[in-house]
């Protein structure tokens, strides 16, 4: 069975309190205090965190060197920013070496001695004429002065003028001879010339056609040992 007293609990302890609220103004006074408002907006805090922690990159590249080799120069060090396409290490290899080497030395051996000569006779052919024109000036220079003077020596005006005429024909036989002499020496020396270069020419063509397959095989060892050079550096792939 439930008693009275019980019930009528809660209304005395909502009295008290009520009074207590209506006494407290009344205790404070003006002594208030002053509340100042301002409108909520968004900003940015910066808050520095001091704490062990380790850095893992984004994305990482491994960058291998494509033939062996020594490390002769590290261009970049451990946490260094690269750019894409910069050089990072530099090698030396004796195996890349000798390849170029090697290819340097077939390329020569295929380009053989260069360019055939053949000697031909045309200098010995324009220098023996020469020496017979010469010879044939010392033989009748002489004579053709001579004769002028025995002529110039005759009383007889039209038997001077007779030998005069005369000598003159002779010179200028003589000289129509001497003119055809050199001529003859100088086309026989070309000849001699033309069939030389163009026996040259032909050995050379001969023996390039003979070679082609050495200097193609070369040419592909040196662009190979060349290739092998260029890896010697080794660049970043990307920027990092």
């Amino acid at each position: 069975m439930v008693t009275q007293p019980a019930r009528r609990a809660p209304s005395r302890l909502l009295i008290a309190g009520l009074g207590l609220a209506l006494a407290l103004p009344g205790c404070l006074g003006q002594d208030l205090p002053v509340v100042e408002t301002a409108r909520v907006h968004s900003g940015q805090v910066t808050q520095t965190v001091s704490a062990p922690a380790q850095v893992d990159a984004a994305a990482r590249q491994d960058v291998p060197a494509a033939v062996s080799g020594v490390v002769v120069a590290l261009e970049a060090a451990d946490g260094d920013t690269v750019q894409a396409g910069q050089t990072v290490v530099r090698l030396a290899s004796t195996q890349v070496d000798l390849a170029r080497q090697q290819a340097a030395a077939a390329q020569s051996a295929a380009a053989g001695g260069g360019e055939i000569r053949v000697p031909d006779a045309s200098g010995a052919t324009l220098a023996a004429t020469r020496d017979a024109v010469a010879r044939l000036d010392a033989a009748v220079g002489p004579r053709l002065a001579e004769a002028r003077a025995q002529a110039g020596a005759l009383a007889d005006p039209q038997q001077r003028a007779a030998a005069d005429a005369s000598i003159d024909a002779v010179e200028a036989s003589y000289l129509s001879t001497r003119a055809a002499l050199l001529a003859s020496g100088q086309a026989v020396a070309a000849q001699q010339q033309a069939t030389a270069r163009a026996l040259a020419d032909a050995l050379d063509q001969a023996v390039r056609q003979a070679t082609a397959p050495q200097r193609a095989q070369a040419q592909a060892a040196a662009a190979a040992a060349a290739a092998q050079a260029e890896h010697l550096v080794v660049s970043a792939p990307l920027a990092g």
